[in-house]
């Protein structure tokens, strides 16, 4: 990703832009590690509201390759997650999801990184 922009957006019941987009990848990993499951105090999992943030995010920018991945339990509490998913799309942004847990429901273990 050398020479790639990223930025950050945590959410659950409401979404953060954690980072702007920029090219210093060390406080992406260092912003990562931070982040737990209080570092949001309106719990659930408003997929929407995330897309809507990541688009508004990126029209503020001219990047050609445009991208984001969504880290979910896959559980989805608040309605309009296909049509901004579809808006993004439709904006040029490649949407990628990664699923964590499993289907019966599934504790998520916490690692130290010490």
């Amino acid at each position: 990703m050398a020479g790639d922009r990223i930025g950050m957006i945590i959410f659950a019941g409401q979404s953060y832009l954690s980072i702007s987009f920029n090219l210093d990848h060390s406080i992406g990993k260092l912003i990562l590690s931070t982040i737990d499951i209080g570092s949001i105090p309106q719990q659930g999992t408003d997929i929407a509201g995330a897309m809507e943030l990541a688009i508004k995010s990126f029209s503020a920018s001219n990047n050609k390759g445009k991208a984001v991945i969504i880290f979910s339990d896959g559980e989805n509490h608040e309605k309009g997650a296909e049509e901004a998913i579809k808006e993004a799309v439709g904006e040029g942004i490649r949407v990628y999801t990664v699923a964590l847990g499993s289907p019966d429901g599934a504790k998520i273990s916490i690692y130290s990184m010490m």
